[in-house]
Parts: C-alpha cells; structure tokens; sequence
C-alpha cells in the first residue's frame, strides 16, 4: 500500500530584498550572574552555578600551586596529567575505562599558580563517577612505568619547542621582564626534565586536591542532591594545611632593552614586544586593556591593518594585556620572515606611538567596542563559561567585579581616553624586544630600531 504526500506551497514567495543590509542594534546590557557560594562540612568552599537546560556538569577542584610553585614547571604538568593514570583503588585502565563507560571526561591542568583537576559528567551518572573523581584528587598513585613513559613525551616536547621561535621568544622576554631568577623565566630542558623523578610529582601533589587552600566549582545543570552528594563525598575529608603558597614576586626588569635568540637554518623570527605597566588593581587598568585592544587585540585592530593587511609582513599580531594586583604586562606577539623581522618591530613601535597621539575614529570604536562586548556575551553563553570567568578571578588575583568594570569602560570609553591612558601607561623607554630565529639574517640593531 503506497501513500500520496501532496505538499502544497504558497502561490506567491517572500523574496528578500538583498540590496538592503539587515537592521543592526545595539548589544542590550551585559552582566555577569553571581555565584552561590555554599560550604562543605569541613569549611571547603562550594561555588555553584546552575543555569542549562541540558543534564550535564562540570565540577572542579582548584588549589594552590601551579608551574611557578614547583620545583620545575614541567613537575605540575606532568603531576596533573598522570591524575588519571592510576590510583591507589584503580589502576589507569580501570579508571579510563569507568570514565568512559560513564559518559564522563576527565583533565588535570596546571596553571602559573594552581593546579586543577576537573570532570566533566552527565547528571545521571554524576554520583557513579564522584569516586573516580575523589580518588583521582585525593589518593593518585603516579605509577612509576607510565611515569617514565610520559617524561619521554615531555623531553620529546621540550625538544620541540626549543626549536620554535614563538617558544624561545616568550621564554626571552620573560627573563628581560621578570628577571632571569623569576620562576615564570626558568625553562625546562630535555636534559632538566630527564633529570626528574615520579617523587618529584608525588611530593608536589602531597595531600592531593583537598587542602586548605582547595576551591570546588559546579556548574551546569545542579540540583539539590548533586550538592549533597558532593558534600557526603567531599565534605567529611579532613583539611590538611596547604603545602604550597602560591608565589606572586614582583617584575624585575633588565637594562637592556633587546634579546636576541639564535637558532640556526630558522625561515622564521619570533617577535615578543612588552611594556611592564599597571595592574587590575589600578582604576585605569580597563581603560588601558580597551586601549591594547584597539591597539593589536582583535582582527581589525590597527597592527593587524598595518602590518598584516597593508604590510604583509606576518599573517597574525596580536597585542594583549595581564595582570595580576598592582602589576600588568602589555604584550605583542608576532612572527614574520626573516626579511620582515625588522619591518614589523619598526612598524609596531610606530603604531604604539600613534595610538597616543591619533585617536581612534568612530568606525575603529564601534568596531572594538562590538567585538569586546561580543567577547563578554560568549562568556555567558554557557554556565561553564560563566565558571571559567569566577576561576580566572582566582588565577590571576583579579577583582571580583572585574566583569562590570570591563563593561563599564567599554560603555564609556572615548577615542580621547584611549590616547590618554595609552600615552600615560605605554612608554617607549620601558619597551622590551625579544627576537628569536636565525639571527644572522637580520641583525637586530637597537639604533636602527629606537632611532
């Protein structure tokens, strides 16, 4: 038996006018929701946020301690991803396979001054996987033979980074900002990470996750007995004082105003420019980011007009800043042809300059201040986006109406302001160059360059 699907259609069609854009309005007011903040019964904090429709979540556990803390940076990464490699109640394939089977993902990360180890899960099996959870955070073994496996990885890594010029830059202009015995400036060698031993991740993990400086974060879609059962699994842990104080030392800067990198045959430099300048705490600070962003902080920024589009020197520059309390870091980070190197310093030095003197036009600040607002939007796009906002607070001491403030400058910011804060807070004396790449095909002259 066959049936007839007669479909009928309107004898006149709608027809877009496609000579005329679509009508554009302004982005309504942005605002970040607030967390709940709750406690477990021994005093851990619980951070909540509960907006999604779909039965998934994400729960996190931040401590004290990240890459800057421990003996070696490549000590915390590698602590954190061999979380999932085996516990003292499960041995790796049994957790790996659990995690899958569960529908749940797991990844320790470690950060500048924290380490992190978070699940991700589905609310239906979320008190099926808080064992694996505590287990991973509280009990990790660091098998010796999947130990010596992932160092090899590591040593490989370095080995390939040391050949990058995007690598050996960052790491030069660290050491001209932070001072060569800063902790963010060390490097870890192949022949440094070969040097390291699974009790090297075993003492910097100590208690593990549950600790006095320890912060739990959910978010997604949370109900009431999810909080519960994160307190009958959690809350009952005594807390043990924190092992490791995260280490925020003050910027160092060296007199000279140029580092050079050599590596042999490279097609390519790497360019690093950055000015040590004011913190979140100072109240210019979001006037200031609003400025770096006109500056290099987006596709249609001045730097990627010139030097890309116009130029054609490199095919990405982008400038950016951070902070954390009273100090911040204005960076640009670019590569180019060997042939180009040179050209693009000049050029980025130039439209520094130019900021403070040449205000932005009207099209330049619509254009940012859409693309920053845009930015914030996607923060709120999910309740996992909104969490990461609340840990970044954490990360980088930010504020804690951090969000507010970036949208209050963005609302208010005028071209005048920008060249104020930009003449005000990015000095040509205070810039720093780090170049990195065959050298010898473009000398890097500091007369040429200041003069």
């Amino acid at each position: 038996m066959s049936t007839e699907i007669k479909v009928e259609m309107n004898d006149k069609l709608i027809q877009p006018d496609r000579t005329l854009a679509p009508p554009v309005h302004p982005f309504p007011p942005v605002d970040m929701p607030e967390v709940r903040r709750l406690r477990l019964d021994n005093g851990v904090p619980l951070h909540v946020i509960d907006r999604c429709g779909s039965e998934v979540c994400r729960i996190s556990f931040i401590r004290d301690g990240g890459m800057e803390e421990a003996t070696r940076p490549t000590v915390a990464t590698l602590m954190s991803d061999m979380l999932c490699e085996g516990t003292a109640s499960y041995d790796g394939a049994a957790l790996t396979d659990s995690l899958e089977f569960n529908g749940a993902w797991f990844n320790g990360i470690a950060y500048k001054h924290h380490t992190a180890a978070v699940m991700y899960a589905l609310n239906n099996r979320f008190a099926d996987v808080m064992p694996l959870l505590g287990s991973m955070a509280t009990e990790a073994s660091f098998p010796d033979d999947r130990f010596m496996a992932m160092r090899e990885r590591a040593i490989s890594n370095a080995a390939v980074r040391l050949r990058q010029v995007k690598y050996r830059s960052l790491q030069a202009i660290r050491r001209m900002v932070y001072g060569v015995s800063h902790p963010i400036a060390r490097t870890d060698t192949p022949d440094i990470i070969a040097a390291l031993e699974v009790e090297d991740l075993r003492r910097f993990y100590g208690a593990g996750f549950i600790d006095s400086s320890t912060g739990i974060y959910l978010s997604g879609r949370i109900t009431p007995e999810m909080e519960d059962e994160v307190n009958r699994r959690f809350g009952t842990i005594e807390v043990s004082q924190a092992s490791t104080l995260v280490d925020r030392r003050p910027m160092a800067p060296c007199d000279n105003r140029i580092d050079t990198v050599q590596i042999d045959g490279s097609m390519q430099g790497g360019v690093k420019i950055a000015i040590p300048t004011i913190g979140p705490s100072h109240p210019d600070y979001w006037d200031l980011s609003l400025a770096v962003t006109a500056l290099g902080g987006y596709f249609g920024s001045r730097l990627m007009l010139n030097i890309r589009e116009e130029k054609g020197y490199t095919y990405g520059i982008q400038s950016f800043l951070a902070g954390s309390g009273s100090e911040g870091l204005m960076t640009v980070a670019s590569e180019a042809d060997n042939s180009y190197v040179v050209p693009l310093i000049q050029e980025t030095l130039a439209e520094i300059a130019r900021l403070a003197v040449e205000p932005v036009d009207d099209e330049e600040m619509n254009r940012m201040r859409n693309y920053v607002i845009s930015q914030a939007v996607a923060t709120l796009d999910s309740p996992f986006n909104m969490m990461n906002y609340y840990e970044t607070l954490r990360f980088d001491a930010l504020p804690a109406d951090s969000f507010r403030r970036r949208m209050d400058a963005v609302n208010n910011i005028t071209a005048r302001r920008i060249a104020e804060v930009a003449a005000k807070y990015m000095h040509p004396e205070d810039v720093r160059i780090a170049v990195a790449g065959d050298i010898d095909a473009y000398p890097v002259d500091e007369n040429i360059i200041f003069h």
